[in-house]
């Protein structure tokens, strides 16, 4: 892929006009050589390095620290393995709040969104035990049929059913419905990660409570365990989620312990000083 890879990032460079401030996200694929050339073009260039996914997972991108102004983690984990990256978690967009405070009904106990990877399937199996399937909704996202049929031969995907996935990825809106229409959303992160997805902002935003396999949650300012579980994704947890959902607060109170992660207030804490320093 080298080959179509520069070929892409010549036609960024020769598109873009004069920066200030470059933001790179994740960056695993970003040449190095792209990032320089952009410096030497734009002198004073601010450079920001912001990744979603644990350094554990995607530590390619280190190989360009040494070209970054400022680093930043959601994940608190790479931030106490590494004094030089900052802690800023991720935010969720105002589709979320708009959905609920347009939804009437949560007519749904549990629901959950997200592709299908590592041990989810036997998560939200086990999590959705014992609710009625008509008090469920459940979208196992897989990027095509061919993928899903492989790793069925190849037992990544031993015990999914066809009937248990889709290939149709949600829009944002329909998301943020599904989770106004939710009294409670299950969350997974990925293996070897303590950073918070973003579908915690989402969920909360939407005014559910959030069902997580996430225990670095409860060091965050606005955790309460009134509105968030914290679960064992290997245990059976059918008795803890059915007393949760028996007794949740408000959902205009759950939405407001997250107005702080906005996305303006994520651009903010991000973006702020170089933006302020480049006028």
């Amino acid at each position: 892929m080298e080959p179509a890879s520069r070929r892409h990032f010549k036609r960024a460079l020769a598109a873009l006009g004069p920066l200030d401030v470059l933001l790179v996200l994740k960056g695993e694929n970003a040449p190095r050589w792209f990032i320089e050339e952009l410096q030497a073009r734009n002198p004073g260039l601010r450079t920001i390095f912001y990744t979603w996914d644990s350094l554990r997972n995607a530590g390619r991108a280190e190989e360009l620290f040494d070209l970054f102004d400022r680093r930043i983690s959601f994940d608190p984990g790479d931030v106490n393995i590494r004094a030089d990256i900052d802690y800023v978690p991720l935010f969720h967009s105002p589709v979320f709040t708009v959905a609920r405070t347009a939804t009437e009904a949560r007519d749904i106990d549990l629901s959950f969104v997200g592709t299908l990877h590592s041990d989810r399937h036997s998560f939200v199996r086990r999590a959705t035990a014992g609710i009625p399937a008509s008090r469920t909704s459940v979208r196992l996202y897989v990027q095509a049929q061919w993928y899903y049929w492989v790793g069925r031969a190849l037992g990544r995907f031993r015990g999914v059913r066809r009937d248990e996935v889709t290939f149709d990825k949600l829009g944002l809106e329909d998301v943020a419905s599904l989770f106004a229409r939710s009294r409670a959303v299950l969350d997974m992160q990925r293996t070897h990660q303590t950073g918070l997805t973003m579908r915690t902002f989402e969920v909360l935003a939407a005014g559910a409570a959030l069902v997580t396999c996430n225990s670095a949650i409860s060091d965050e300012p606005f955790y309460d365990s009134q509105y968030i579980l914290i679960v064992d994704a290997d245990a059976d947890m059918h008795k803890d989620i059915n007393r949760f959902l028996a007794a949740l607060p408000d959902p205009a109170r759950i939405s407001a312990s997250v107005e702080g992660y906005a996305l303006d207030r994520w651009l903010d804490q991000v973006l702020g000083d170089a933006l302020h320093d480049a006028e």
